[in-house]
């Protein structure tokens, strides 16, 4: 391996460094903007009247697979 391999396998690690640094960023403005949005929607009342979490009943008939 030679000088120039060493020196470019160099500047592809700080570019990738410098990357994977603008992603997190980048994720983090986009979950902070989420909340802040899911907030304004809570304060809005857009979350009162959300039905229940789905509760599995055996007995219900889903239509799948085939009936006896």
């Amino acid at each position: 391996m030679g000088k120039k391999d060493k020196e470019h396998k160099k500047r592809v690690a700080k570019r990738n460094e410098a990357i994977k640094l603008q992603q997190k960023k980048f994720e983090k403005v986009r979950e902070e903007f989420i909340n802040q949005l899911i907030e304004k929607e809570k304060q809005a009342g857009k979350f009162d009247n959300v039905p229940g979490e789905f509760e599995f009943n055996p007995m219900m008939d889903l239509g799948l697979g085939p009936q006896i």
